[in-house]
């Protein structure tokens, strides 16, 4: 295997490569934001020989629809959908730890037997995320229908803390789904299927909480229910078997073989209803059997089956994050185009900066008093600092395009001041507030002079005097 050196990738810096599997690498990536913020997540690349596959890049678009409407903590968050010159690809948010076939697999390695009420907690933490899933409507309160189809041990995530996470829902069923399976065709994994589900039926939520039995059967006992020498056997079982509680070995409690009698129950019509019943059967017997339990106890035994490994990563990781750092500090995430074809709405991934204009930023460092404005390209506002990024070689002059037909005009970019200090906001900001006042006072009535006195017109009237009588 070729050893991976990190990169950018679109508006991303990979990091490390975690996992190959038949569809898709996955690999530990790094986003950036305003004033130095940065996010760890996962990218799911899709290989490109599935790319070129319109039925399978579809079924992506799908997932990705569905998954940016799921926000729950016993699900992995799916950011965005992307695409990188010719590479799809998924940013999900990073779990730090396993799935957990991978833990079985190391558990049976060791000899460490999952206890019992680790087991219970597991499955119970997958049955709050599923019946979250299940139920899940649209903005105009329509269910989506959801079903995962795929619930087996590769698709649930154990972090080193103790969460217990569902992942992919590439091959979920919903009413939204663009591209939709032809009848009679399998799509999961077989070992986990329900009957409806191998016999090519209609499926709804009930095949997960099948599946979902499935895996609490294999983590109580450490083999799965389900077996053959061929994928064929394998589904004649699943097709023709019927459980009850007295088909389950004497090692199981009888609390859980009736959980699982339900959840296994070959008829739709005798199974759970929903994931949240039996979740709460699940918690009751959890806390009614070992009321002391907590997520510690998974996270404990965590460490302990992959102590080396986590040892190891802390160890390399310490001398790689400077390296790592020097490149990720003047990297230009703008550096490849990359087209967004489904996107979460969510300021902690782009750094709150998509809906800024130029001049407000211009403005906003003019006022803060920093030496330079972020750039401005296609996919936004790059929030790196202009003074760490990599200084462009200089370009030949370009060949001066035809002439086009006068276009309106557009405003011009305002001119950065070579030197904006701090201390030019407070004499500018004084000066306008004196004009203000100025204003203010020269409107003001009583600063006028008096209006001239009116001149005024007085009237007297007297009567003729009265003529005398003469003397005699």
């Amino acid at each position: 295997m070729a050893e991976f050196h990190p990169k950018p990738f679109g508006k991303y810096f990979l990091i490390e490569k975690l996992a190959t599997g038949g569809m898709a690498e996955i690999y530990k990536a790094k986003t950036f934001g305003v004033d130095g913020f940065e996010k760890i997540l996962a990218i799911k690349r899709i290989l490109p020989h599935c790319a070129v596959d319109k039925e399978f890049i579809s079924m992506l678009v799908d997932e990705a629809k569905l998954s940016v409407l799921l926000s729950h903590t016993n699900i992995v968050q799916v950011y965005d959908l992307g695409k990188v010159g010719d590479d799809y690809f998924i940013s999900m948010e990073f779990i730090n730890g396993i799935n957990l076939r991978e833990v079985l697999n190391r558990a049976k390695e060791i000899q460490e037997k999952f206890s019992e009420d680790i087991v219970v907690y597991i499955l119970s933490e997958t049955c709050k995320g599923l019946d979250y899933a299940h139920s899940k409507k649209d903005n105009e309160g329509k269910p989506l229908n959801i079903v995962h189809r795929d619930i087996s041990p590769q698709n649930i995530l154990l972090s080193f803390e103790g969460e217990v996470k569902i992942v992919d829902f590439g091959i979920a069923k919903a009413a939204m789904n663009i591209s939709h399976t032809m009848a009679g065709i399998l799509k999961g994994k077989i070992s986990y299927m329900s009957p409806e589900q191998a016999l090519g039926k209609p499926i709804d939520r009930k095949t997960d909480i099948f599946s979902t039995g499935l895996i609490l059967y294999e983590l109580l006992t450490g083999e799965k229910l389900f077996t053959g020498e061929t994928q064929f056997e394998v589904l004649k079982k699943i097709r023709t078997t019927r459980l009850n509680e007295n088909s389950f070995p004497d090692s199981i409690p009888l609390g859980l073989r009736k959980i699982l009698a339900k959840a296994l129950a070959y008829s739709v019509k005798d199974r759970y209803d929903n994931a949240g019943d039996m979740q709460i059967d699940l918690t009751r017997y959890l806390y009614s059997t070992y009321i002391d339990f907590t997520p510690r106890k998974l996270s404990g035994l965590m460490r302990k089956l992959f102590a080396q490994e986590i040892e190891t990563k802390e160890v390399v990781h310490k001398k790689e994050d400077l390296s790592i750092d020097s490149k990720t500090r003047s990297i230009m995430i703008d550096a490849i185009a990359q087209q967004n074809l489904v996107h979460r709405d969510n300021e902690e991934v782009t750094g709150g900066l998509a809906d800024k204009q130029p001049t407000q930023t211009f403005i906003e460092s003019f006022i803060s008093g920093q030496e330079s404005e972020p750039e401005v390209t296609g996919t936004g506002i790059n929030a790196l600092p202009a003074a760490a990024a990599p200084k462009p070689a200089p370009a030949p002059a370009p060949t001066p395009p035809p002439a086009k037909k006068a276009a309106a005009p557009k405003a011009e970019k305002v001119a950065k001041p070579k030197t904006s200090k701090r201390w030019l906001a407070y004499p500018i900001a004084a000066m306008l507030l004196i004009g203000a006042a100025a204003g203010a006072y020269f409107k003001t009535d009583w600063f006028k002079g008096p209006p001239p006195r009116r001149p005024t017109f007085s009237a007297s009237c007297r009567s003729p005097p009265r003529p005398r009588a003469p003397k005699f």
